[in-house]
């Protein structure tokens, strides 16, 4: 099932009540065009209305669209950097969050791991 379609057959129920972390790959970044940027966009919204966000960019103070460090880079090319993947949480509940080092990591996938620490 889609993220989108869960959130809205569970929007009004006690899960969003609770400390709660959703992480992965959204393929969105906001400079991406096309239906699913939009989907995603709009799901993005719908978790800040619910007190989630986007922990990255709550906690480097950067705007969607002008991240210093991507998460993805296409084809594994380093000159071809994106932002997919997201970690949403309440705002106090992440307390760090670290993109690895590219450099590193781009041998083994075009994905670059997300470590963060949860603060319960």
């Amino acid at each position: 099932m889609e993220l989108r379609e869960y959130y809205e057959l569970h929007k009004d129920s006690e899960l969003f009540d609770r400390d709660i972390v959703i992480c992965g790959d959204f393929n969105c970044d906001v400079r991406l065009k096309g239906a699913h940027a939009k989907k995603v966009n709009l799901l993005i919204e719908k978790f800040n209305e619910k007190g989630l966000v986007d922990t990255y960019h709550y906690l480097n103070n950067e705007k969607q669209g002008e991240e210093s460090e991507a998460t993805f880079f296409m084809y594994r090319h380093l000159d071809k950097p994106f932002h997919l993947d997201h970690v949403f949480a309440s705002q106090d509940f992440i307390k760090n969050l670290e993109i690895q080092d590219s450099e590193k990591w781009i041998q083994f996938s075009d994905h670059i791991p997300i470590v963060f620490e949860i603060d319960y």
